[in-house]
């Protein structure tokens, strides 16, 4: 039976990646509460669990997904309206081009998307991450190479 996390190790674990799963969630929902709303529920679910100790990679990925799943619960923001909200939410503004490409994709597009970019998932990656239940399947296609 695999060593559980205790409160304090799931704490620091969390501290590490707590500020990309808030920017993750930003992406995704466009919007900074829902953002916050999303990480909490992450950070709760996650604790109430305390996953197998297992190394800080397999954390990240664990609460990813458990974000991905609160993320689903929320309602995006679209198109300007989205591209708005990353506006207000970073701080230094954010790429025009960006915030063009992202704000014109489904949520479930920009969740591939950026899981790709900025944390480097691949397929596999994505298929343990993203909810059994999202509106598409991922396929090596949906990537950028």
């Amino acid at each position: 039976m695999p060593c559980l996390m205790s409160t304090e190790e799931y704490a620091r674990s969390y501290d590490r990646c707590a500020e990309r799963l808030y920017r993750f969630a930003l992406y995704v929902l466009g919007d900074a509460r829902q953002a916050e709303s999303a990480v909490a529920y992450a950070f709760a679910s996650g604790l109430q669990a305390r996953p197998p100790l297992k190394g800080d990679g397999a954390f990240l990925e664990e609460m990813l997904r458990l974000v991905c799943g609160a993320c689903e619960r929320s309602v995006p923001l679209e198109g300007d309206s989205y591209a708005d909200g990353i506006r207000r939410a970073v701080a230094g503004g954010c790429e025009e081009s960006l915030l063009r490409i992202l704000s014109s994709k489904s949520c479930h597009r920009r969740t591939v998307l950026i899981l790709n970019a900025l944390f480097g998932c691949d397929a596999a990656a994505l298929h343990r991450i993203l909810p059994a239940k999202s509106e598409c399947s991922v396929s090596a296609a949906a990537i950028p190479v």
